[in-house]
């Protein structure tokens, strides 16, 4: 489990799902300068963490070990989307919950049918950086483990 302190400070905007209506507060990065910055959320889309993979080698070190293993499956291929996600699993949790690269999901009705990014601004808040020192602590074999067993859920059940 993290025990990060260290914050990121970033604008909310106004979201609205189009099934409930419901309106909330949802962190957005700058299409500008954003090139390797992602929002994690939760299940729920009711928590955000920042994660950031410029200055460290956790996201080649994933990506890589899917390519050798999706290598050695026939037919097997895999989206950026789904890359992305796979590797945002490997994230330390944030007070026991998980956090990863997904769409927005609307916190009341957990739709993904969701606007925004025209929304209102609703002013700069802070969110916790997500680290991946348990990944690090893990030896090669645990990574390779880890990564397959997330590929197999995901390739199974994530949508493109």
């Amino acid at each position: 489990m993290a025990k990060n302190k260290k914050q990121y400070k970033i604008r909310f905007f106004e979201a609205k799902c189009n099934k409930c209506k419901n309106k909330f507060d949802m962190p957005l990065l700058s299409d500008f300068s954003s090139y390797g910055e992602f929002i994690v959320r939760n299940k729920t889309g009711s928590k955000f963490a920042y994660f950031e993979t410029l200055t460290n080698s956790f996201w080649d070190e994933v990506s890589n070990i899917i390519d050798e293993i999706i290598r050695n499956k026939k037919n097997s291929r895999i989206t950026i989307a789904k890359r992305q996600r796979v590797i945002s699993k490997c994230l330390d949790k944030i007070n026991d919950e998980q956090f990863a690269i997904d769409k927005p999901i609307c916190p009341k009705c957990k739709s993904k049918d969701i606007n925004y990014g025209i929304g209102h601004p609703k002013g700069v808040k802070r969110i916790p950086y997500v680290s991946f020192n348990e990944f690090d602590k893990m030896n090669k074999l645990e990574k390779v483990e880890l990564v397959e067993r997330i590929l197999k859920n995901k390739l199974k059940t994530a949508p493109n």
